[in-house]
């Protein structure tokens, strides 16, 4: 079996947005553009099923991947993105709770969770999708869930950041994952020329 893990195409970030709010911005043209490139590279790759996590920016990937497809994307929300805290829109109070997350994988704020409980989530739900029994899958999710889940998975020091629209390839095979790419990037040309036209001359 093969999943194909990717993260969503570009979404327009909000400081000051609530985790509520961030879970509803979808994805700007570009990220539009990103997805469809993905989805033209996975057509020939026969997928079986589209899973997605259930913020507003991942679904819309998802969906745009699986056009090509007679299949509905499956939401899962222990694919969602780690949350190291809910309520706090203090971005260094934010900045700081991530640092100790990330210097105790242990350590969760009172509204978030910790490293290793969304690393836990996230293998469970790849565990299960694995034993499926299907040829190759799409899933769509978030940069630091998959950064610390394959990292943790594969006994990786470290795990570059994560283009958006980045695929990762994972063989499944007799109750064993094994990493066959990372942080692949499938864009042709006219979709950075398209943003560059966008953002410079505003059409």
């Amino acid at each position: 079996m093969i999943l194909y893990l990717i993260r969503h195409g570009e979404y327009r970030q909000k400081d000051d947005a609530s985790h509520e709010e961030e879970m509803a911005v979808g994805l700007t043209p570009f990220g539009r553009a990103q997805s469809r490139a993905v989805s033209r590279f996975l057509e020939k790759r026969e997928i079986d099923a589209v899973y997605s996590s259930s913020l507003a920016r991942a679904r819309e990937t998802a969906e745009i991947i699986g056009s090509p497809y007679d299949v509905s994307v499956r939401v899962d929300e222990r694919l969602n993105e780690f949350v190291a805290t809910l309520r706090s829109k203090d971005r260094a109070a934010i900045k700081e709770v991530k640092r100790r997350v990330k210097a105790d994988h242990n350590f969760s704020a009172s509204d978030g969770e910790s490293i290793n409980h969304a690393v836990m989530r996230f293998r469970t739900a790849l565990d299960d999708i694995a034993t499926l029994g299907q040829r190759s899958v799409a899933i769509v999710s978030h940069e630091m869930v998959m950064q610390f889940t394959i990292a943790k998975l594969f006994s990786l020091q470290e795990v570059p950041n994560l283009r958006t629209a980045s695929i990762m390839t994972v063989g499944y095979k007799d109750g064993k994952f094994r990493l066959i790419d990372l942080n692949r990037t499938v864009w042709s040309p006219q979709v950075f020329l398209g943003k560059i036209k966008r953002r410079f001359l505003g059409n």
